[in-house]
C-alpha cells in the first residue's frame, strides 16, 4: 500500500515537472538568457560542491602550500617574507564559520574559482552571444588550475580571481566611463596585491595598454584612471609600510625563485620552449571542450584579432600580454620558470578564441555537444585526480606530502609533552612542515585542566610573533624531519628562523650548533610514523627534543652524538624493512613501545 502511494506521488510530480522541464529545454534550444544562466549556475554549483567536499576524502593531508596559508591565517599576518596574507585571512574566517579546518581551504579555493569563472562569463557576454559566452565560461571549469590544482589552496588562488575581476571592471570602465567602475578596479588590484605581488604585472599591462592604444589614451584626460590609482594606493599603504620595514622581502624572494635553477646558455631557448609545452598541456582540456563550437579547422579573424576598435585590441592585449611578457623574461634571464607561474595567463583564453575565430557555431546542436564535452572532461579529470593521489605512493615507491601523517604527529607530540609536563604545550620549533602539522591539529589534543572550552593550540615559534626568550621561558618541542623523501623539506621554512634551515644536514637533522642553543633540552628517540597510505612505503621519521619550561625540575639525560643518531636511524630503517615483510601494521606499535620505554626510564631515574 505504501509502495503504491509512493509511486503515485512520484508519478504526479513527474507529470507536473515534465512540462516545466520541456519549457526549459525549449528556451535553452532558442538560446534564452535565463535558461543559459541556469545552466551556468548548475555546472558551477556542481563543480564547487565536488571540489569542496571530495578532496577531504581522497587527499589524506594537504597540498604543499595549504598548511602555510592556514598558519599565516591563524596569526592574521599582513605579510611574510614570501607573500602577503589575504588568502590566510579568508581561510581563517571560513574555518571559524564552519567550525573546522577540514573543508575551509577547499571552500576558499572554490570561491576564488567561482569568482574567476563568473568574470569570464560576464566579460564573454560583452563580446559574444549568450550561448558562446556560456560555452567559454564552462570550458574554464576544465582548466587544470580551476580543477585538480584548485585543491592546492595558496596565494595564487584569489590572485587569479581578483585579476579576472580587475580586467572585467576595467572593460566596464572603458565602456561606461563611470567613476564607480574606475574605483572598483582600484579595489580589485589592491586585493590582488594583498594576495601576491604578481598583480603588479596586470597593473603594468593595463597602464601600458592605455598608453599604447589610441582609443584608451583619451581616458588620461579624465578623472577615471586617477581615481583607480588613488583607491589602489590608499588600500596598499598598510602593506607598503610593512614592505619598507622589512626591506621589500617578497620582491627578493620572487627574484630568488626565478634564479633558483641552474643557468646555462641553452636555457635562453630551452626554458621558453618547455614553458610553452607545459602551458599547452594545461589548456588542452579547454580546447577539447570548444571543438563543437569552433570546429577542427579553426581560423583567425584578423579584423577582430587587432581591429580598429578598442574593444578588439583590449581583449587581445589582456590575453597575450602576460604570455609574451613571461616568455620575454625567460628568454632574457635564461633560468627555468615553473609552469605553475603561468596559471593567470589563460583566464580569458576561451573568450579570446571564440571572439577572434573566423567561424563559430552557436546553435542547439553545438551547445548540447559542448555541454556534454564539458561534463565528460570534468568527470574524467576528477576520476584521474582521485586515482593519481591514491596510487602515487605505489608508483613512486614513497609517500608524497599529501600522505604526511600530520594528525598522528600532532597527537604523539602533545601526548609526549603532557607525559613530561603539566603545563600546556605552547611553542613548536624546527622544521616548518612538522611544526605546521602540530599547530593545525594540536588543538584537537591539547586540553587545559579545569577548562571545558579553553583549548589553546600549540603554535610555531616564529620570529614574526615570538622570540627565543619566549620559547625558553614557556618551553616547547623541537621537531625535525629525519627522513626527507621529497628533498625539499628544509626549503619550506617560512616561519621558523632561517638559521635552522642553514644549519640543517641532509638526512640527519639539525647540527650540534643549533641544538646547543638549548642546553637544558631533553632528547628523545625519534618518532616513527606511518604515511597515510595502504601501500608499503618508507616510514616518516621525525626527530624530537623537549625544552622544559622555566622553574620545571628536569632530569639530566644523555645527549646522543651525531654518530649515535645515525646508527639509531639506520636501525630504525632496518627494522622497518623487516616489518614490510611481516606487515606494515606493526609500525604503530613501535611508537607506543618507545613511549612506554621513555616513561620507565624517567621513573627509574627519578
Amino acid at each position: 500500500m505504501i509502495r503504491l502511494r509512493f509511486c503515485s506521488i512520484l508519478t504526479a510530480y513527474s507529470i507536473k515537472g515534465a512540462p516545466m522541464f520541456s519549457r526549459f529545454l525549449t528556451s535553452l534550444h532558442h538560446g534564452e538568457e535565463k535558461a543559459l544562466a541556469k545552466v551556468f549556475w548548475l555546472f558551477l554549483g556542481v563543480h564547487i560542491l565536488f571540489w569542496t567536499i571530495a578532496p577531504h576524502f581522497f587527499i589524506p593531508y594537504w597540498r604543499i602550500d595549504t598548511p602555510e596559508m592556514i598558519v599565516a591565517g591563524n596569526h592574521w599576518l599582513l605579510c611574510t617574507y614570501k607573500h602577503p596574507g589575504l588568502q590566510g585571512w579568508v581561510v581563517e574566517i571560513l574555518s571559524d564559520v564552519l567550525g573546522s579546518i577540514d573543508y575551509a581551504p577547499y571552500l576558499a579555493a572554490q570561491l576564488a574559482v567561482a569568482l574567476a569563472v563568473w568574470c569570464v562569463w560576464r566579460l564573454g557576454r560583452e563580446f559574444l552571444s549568450p550561448t558562446l559566452a556560456l560555452v567559454g565560461a564552462l570550458a574554464m571549469l576544465t582548466y587544470l588550475y580551476f580543477n585538480y590544482e584548485s585543491a592546492q589552496y595558496n596565494n595564487r588562488s584569489f590572485m587569479k580571481a581578483f585579476m579576472a575581476l580587475a580586467i572585467y571592471w576595467t572593460w566596464l570602465a572603458f565602456k561606461t566611463d563611470k567613476i564607480i567602475y574606475w574605483a572598483a578596479v582600484g579595489v580589485a588590484l589592491a586585493a590582488g596585491i594583498y594576495c601576491k605581488m604578481t598583480t603588479f604585472l596586470l597593473i603594468f599591462a593595463i597602464v601600458s595598454f592605455m598608453l599604447l592604444d589610441s582609443g584608451a589614451r583619451r581616458y588620461w584626460r579624465k578623472p577615471g584612471p586617477y581615481v583607480t590609482t588613488a583607491v589602489c594606493f590608499v588600500l596598499f599603504c598598510p602593506l607598503l609600510v610593512w614592505l619598507i620595514k622589512n626591506q621589500f622581502a617578497p620582491f627578493f624572494y620572487a627574484q630568488g625563485s626565478l634564479t633558483r635553477s641552474e643557468y646555462s646558455v641553452w636555457g635562453h631557448l630551452f626554458w621558453p620552449v618547455r614553458f610553452l609545452g607545459s602551458q599547452f598541456i594545461v589548456i588542452l582540456p579547454i580546447l577539447l571542450c570548444m571543438i563543437p563550437t569552433l570546429g577542427i579547422g579553426w581560423k583567425w579573424n584578423r579584423k577582430r584579432f587587432w581591429g580598429t576598435e578598442t574593444k578588439d585590441r583590449f581583449l587581445t592585449y589582456m590575453t597575450l600580454f602576460p604570455l609574451l611578457f613571461t616568455l620575454a623574461i625567460t628568454v632574457v634571464d635564461g633560468h627555468k620558470i615553473r609552469g605553475a607561474l603561468g596559471d593567470q595567463i589563460w583566464l580569458f583564453f576561451p573568450i579570446f578564441l571564440l571572439y577572434t575565430a573566423e567561424r563559430t557555431r552557436a546553435d542547439w546542436v553545438a551547445l548540447r555537444r559542448s555541454l556534454i564535452s564539458v561534463a565528460s572532461v570534468m568527470v574524467f579529470m576528477a576520476t584521474v585526480s582521485v586515482l593519481l593521489v591514491y596510487y602515487a605512493p605505489k608508483i613512486k615507491g614513497e609517500a608524497s606530502r599529501m600522505h604526511y601523517p600530520g594528525q598522528e604527529l600532532a597527537r604523539q607530540v602533545t601526548q609526549v609533552w603532557e607525559t613530561h609536563f603539566d603545563k600546556p604545550l605552547v611553542y613548536v620549533c624546527g622544521d616548518d612542515w612538522a611544526g605546521m602539522a602540530v599547530e593545525i591539529y594540536g588543538e584537537e589534543y591539547e586540553k587545559l585542566d579545569g577548562e571545558e572550552d579553553g583549548d589553546i593550540p600549540p603554535q610555531i615559534c616564529s620570529p614574526q610573533w615570538c622570540n627565543t626568550e619566549d620559547f625558553r621561558k614557556t618551553g616547547g618541542v623541537l621537531l625535525w624531519n629525519m627522513s626527507d623523501h621529497w628533498k625539499v623539506g628544509r626549503m619550506v621554512n617560512n616561519f621558523n628562523s632561517m638559521d635552522f634551515r642553514a644549519d640543517f644536514k641532509d638526512g640527519l637533522g639539525p647540527v650540534t650548533g643549533w641544538l646547543a642553543q638549548f642546553p637544558n633540552r631533553i632528547d628523545l628517540k625519534p618518532l616513527v610514523l606511518r604515511a597515510q597510505t595502504r601501500f608499503n612505503v618508507p616510514p616518516i621519521v621525525v626527530g624530537i627534543a623537549l625544552i622544559p619550561p622555566e622553574k620545571e625540575t628536569i632530569m639530566e639525560m644523555k645527549i646522543p652524538t651525531e654518530k649515535e643518531t645515525v646508527t639509531e636511524i639506520d636501525s630504525i630503517m632496518e627494522m622497518e624493512n623487516i616489518k614490510k615483510i611481516k606487515g606494515i601494521t606493526e609500525i604503530e606499535g613501535v611508537t607506543e613501545m618507545n613511549e612506554e620505554q621513555e616513561k620507565s626510564e624517567l621513573q627509574e631515574k627519578t
